[in-house]
């Protein structure tokens, strides 16, 4: 999957998110009416997502407004993460 979010300006995250994919727990029923979509164990979701980030401002609690450049790594832009193989590109233009 590729995803290209272009002039975004948003709050901090204040509860934690991801960018990706998740596991599913066992017992996971997709839609409640479709016994296709029922996983009796835990599964992993699988694939790959290419994601450009152009021109994303991101406000913190204090007032400050600066651009997402770098890894979700920091507490500074709030509680995200990625999981799986997920390649981000960062840029301002």
């Amino acid at each position: 999957m590729s995803l290209k979010i272009e002039n975004l300006y948003s709050p901090q995250s204040i509860v934690e998110n991801s960018i990706g994919f998740e596991t599913l727990p066992a017992g996971y029923i997709a839609n409640a009416t479709d016994t296709v979509s029922y996983f009796p164990s835990d599964y992993t979701l699988t694939g790959s997502m290419k994601i450009g980030l152009t021109n994303v401002w991101i406000k913190s609690r204090d007032g400050f407004v600066l651009p997402l450049l770098n890894p979700f790594e920091g507490e500074w832009f709030g509680k995200v993460s990625t999981n799986g193989d997920v390649d981000v590109q960062y840029g301002l233009e």
